[in-house]
């Protein structure tokens, strides 16, 4: 099988294009080929309604469209990706995407289309609907998710950022926000750090123990998340770096985070905050959906073995 990706995107190593390198990981762990085309940046014009490509069956204008045309007609499904322009796809990518479908006669039936958006806040589930509409006229099956197929960042590498996974179920395996009773008992009293934006609670971060013995007095787990629109911003890497300074200053030497296998996002998060990969658990737990999870153990050390607040504990 094989999988037609298009960045509609100007930018070649921007949000667009690391979200879909994250999707051919996923294709090629399925043994599934993946071909990435880049149509975001190229001069496409638009449908002249010239009518040529009845007769010729490609279009009269011989440039990118034309070239992925045969691709396309071999690929088995086709992901269309753009960045949000006033709540809408890229022009250039619409464009493409027009004469694209409308100048190739063969059967799409039965191919699998997605699509993908990005943005710095708004306008996704607009921009998502509209690139959808090309698969549904074509009699093209549309490929869902747990949520929308949105990422949000703006300066490139900010979508890996992007921590709103309960909704997506690859931050946590619980599908519902526990009481505050429950949180606060669960969590340690110390390094609660919450980060506000106008006022509102964008996203916390906070401690609990791993283990209650004396000699695991300076070892505890990570929990943190960041608002669904409040992503893209850099806001988990400012919170978790700061939970890891404020550990220090409270005595924690070890600071352990489990993360879900499919969630690259947070694996890169941890990774830049000096985080490593020290085992993995295989079929761990079960999802809402009765699959089993393996997880990831990742764990930081204190710069110092008896850190500034070591004595506290």
């Amino acid at each position: 099988m094989k999988v037609l990706l298009l960045n509609g995107s100007p930018k070649a190593r921007g949000n667009t294009a690391y979200a879909l390198s994250q999707m051919a990981e996923v294709f090629t762990a399925e043994d599934v080929e993946t071909e990435i085309l880049h149509v975001g940046n190229q001069p496409i014009r638009g449908c002249i309604a010239c009518g040529s490509c009845r007769k010729t069956g490609k279009c009269v204008f011989d440039d990118a469209v034309n070239q992925a045309a045969e691709a396309f007609r071999q690929a088995d499904g086709l992901v269309a990706a753009s960045t949000v322009y006033y709540a809408s796809a890229n022009a250039t990518l619409v464009a493409f995407l027009d004469r694209l479908f409308y100048s190739t006669g063969f059967d799409k039936r039965m191919k699998v289309g997605a699509s993908v958006v990005v943005a710095r806040r708004g306008g996704c589930s607009a921009t998502f609907d509209e690139l959808n509409k090309y698969f549904t006229i074509s009699g093209m099956p549309v490929a869902s998710s747990h949520y929308w197929n949105s990422v949000h960042g703006r300066a490139p590498g900010e979508a890996a950022q992007d921590l709103e996974g309960i909704a997506t179920e690859h931050a946590t395996f619980q599908t519902t926000c526990p009481p505050y009773t429950a949180w606060d008992a669960f969590h340690i009293k110390e390094c609660r750090l919450v980060i506000l934006d106008g006022g509102e609670l964008a996203g916390w971060a906070a401690l609990r123990r791993v283990d209650p013995r004396w000699c695991y007095r300076g070892v505890a787990e990570v929990s943190i998340y960041v608002g669904e629109k409040f992503r893209g911003r850099g806001l988990g890497s400012r919170l978790l770096t700061a939970l890891c300074e404020a550990s220090e200053q409270e005595g924690y030497w070890t600071l352990h985070s489990t993360v879900l296998q499919d969630n690259t996002a947070s694996l890169g998060l941890h990774t830049k905050c000096g985080f490593r990969v020290v085992g993995r658990r295989e079929r761990i737990a079960r999802d809402c959906h009765g699959r089993w999870l393996d997880t990831y153990l990742m764990e930081r050390r204190a710069r110092a073995d008896e850190p500034a607040g070591y004595k506290k504990l």
